[in-house]
């Protein structure tokens, strides 16, 4: 590896992982001069009651706080507005997002409006309009996959700036209770994610270890996941978010991968969850990448996909990256009972697909790159 060649990372967000995790939400918060945050939660975790468990873990502690329940799914900008005003009107310094998806865009897109002024939201990219109030996100099982990145999407708006990552995650078992389906969906993501970081840079050292680490906190967990029960379930849980917010930082680093954007659209089009669209893709692209483009590969050896050999066939090189991620893309798929669905008949709908997976990454996607997935997918035109 020639590290005297150009490369960056960023990662301003913290992990905070284990049990009691919840716990040392005031000390840390502290540590950046907040002490009163509005808590914001998903109509998930309301309805699950997981806010009794994150009351309980912070009764021992003096710090006050506010809560703001029952974010909906398709909560827009509305919801931004009800929740600065909550803000302000209570002189909270401190955001914390309970729960994956929408709840923690609407923490993004508040803090934008309460670290600056409301208008900024209409203007709002990259630069950003100054430093941000301390994020937190406390996710549960499932999400989005892009709470730990720096992007926000609401209402078919999107933010971009490496200001709206979290300062702090949160990961704590007693959160992660909920549907297996959507843990399984949410594996799938960080899957994409992390392999399609992994092969768009493989001589970035930190890139690499934030993307093979999920790698293989995926394969130690995702199977235990699947065919676990109580305790047991919960730890393996906690090892599939870890995955997830190590993937979402890589994936925050790297290129917008094809397998990613394209999964989106598609599953979009088929009204499926995107985790299990984005292992059905993958599973061909990675194969075929290695048909193709076997030099992609060649830095990319066991020892280097982080905590140790990743346990599957084969010695060396992309020989156990392949197996690997094949292995774990048809885990996600057996799992959530996928028959393959859709049709993609006619080169003009190709066209149109490919187009909105480039929408998808903001332009920095290659057409062409997903006309050849497609015909690799979908050789006879339907699934």
């Amino acid at each position: 590896m020639n590290l005297s060649s150009p490369i960056g990372f960023l990662c301003p967000t913290k992990i905070v992982s284990g049990d009691r995790a919840l716990e040392n939400i005031p000390n840390e918060l502290a540590g950046l001069d907040a002490r009163k945050p509005l808590f914001l939660l998903s109509g998930e975790a309301a309805a699950q009651g997981l806010f009794r468990v994150v009351e309980k873990a912070l009764a021992d502690g003096e710090m006050r706080y506010g809560v703001l329940s029952g974010v909906p799914e398709e909560a827009d900008l509305t919801h931004v507005r009800e929740a600065a005003l909550a803000y302000r009107d209570h002189g909270h310094d401190a955001l914390v997002a309970v729960g994956g998806g929408a709840v923690a865009d609407v923490a993004k897109t508040v803090n934008i409006a309460v670290s600056g002024r409301p208008e900024d939201l209409g203007r709002f990219h990259e630069t950003g309009a100054g430093p941000l109030k301390p994020l937190v996100i406390v996710p549960t099982l499932g999400g989005s996959g892009y709470e730990t990145t720096r992007w926000a999407r609401l209402g078919g708006r999107r933010w971009r700036s490496w200001g709206l990552m979290p300062k702090m995650v949160v990961v704590d078992p007693r959160m992660l209770a909920g549907d297996d389906k959507r843990g399984i969906s949410a594996a799938g993501i960080a899957l994409a994610q992390a392999a399609e970081a992994l092969l768009s840079a493989p001589a970035n050292p930190f890139l690499r270890a934030y993307a093979g680490a999920a790698l293989a906190i995926l394969s130690r967990h995702l199977g235990a996941f699947v065919r676990g029960e109580g305790r047991a379930k919960r730890l393996h849980a906690l090892g599939l978010v870890n995955a997830s917010q190590a993937a979402s930082i890589a994936f925050a680093n790297a290129p917008p991968g094809v397998v990613h954007c394209l999964g989106r659209v598609l599953a979009r089009r088929w009204k499926q969850d995107p985790g299990m669209v984005m292992a059905f893709l993958l599973g061909a692209s990675i194969e075929e990448k290695a048909r193709r483009e076997p030099e992609a590969f060649t830095a990319v050896t066991p020892l280097s996909l982080g905590f140790g050999t990743l346990p599957t066939p084969g010695a060396e090189g992309f020989g156990a990256l392949v197996g690997t991620v094949k292995a774990l893309a048809g885990e996600v798929l057996s799992s959530l009972g996928w028959k393959g669905q859709g049709i993609v008949p006619s080169f003009d709908d190709r066209r149109d697909l490919a187009r909105e997976a480039r929408e998808e990454a903001e332009g920095g996607l290659d057409e062409e790159e997903c006309l050849k997935l497609l015909d690799v997918v979908f050789p006879a035109g339907e699934v």
